[in-house]
């Protein structure tokens, strides 16, 4: 799924992601299913949204998401446009 967030600087960016981390680790399934632990890997994106960019947008932070579940999951990773 997707979230956007107005206005929020990289800093609230990075805060917002490591609460939303941990928050996942913290919830407890015990009463509905047999699971250890669920993790959550966060791909992020900064830039104005227009209707013009939002499949870039997309594509950028599901790369970067991606590069999160292929390094262990549970974690975060900001998209960084290439110089």
């Amino acid at each position: 799924f997707m979230v956007l967030l107005q206005d929020i600087s990289a800093k609230g960016l990075d805060s917002y992601c490591r609460r939303l981390v941990e928050f996942v680790r913290q919830i407890d399934f015990s009463d509905i299913a047999p699971i250890d632990r669920v993790t959550i890997s966060i791909g992020t994106t900064m830039e104005v949204l227009t209707p013009k960019n939002i499949d870039d947008l997309m594509q950028q932070a599901d790369e970067v998401m991606y590069q999160v579940k292929n390094n262990g999951r549970d974690g975060f990773k900001h998209y960084k446009k290439q110089s």
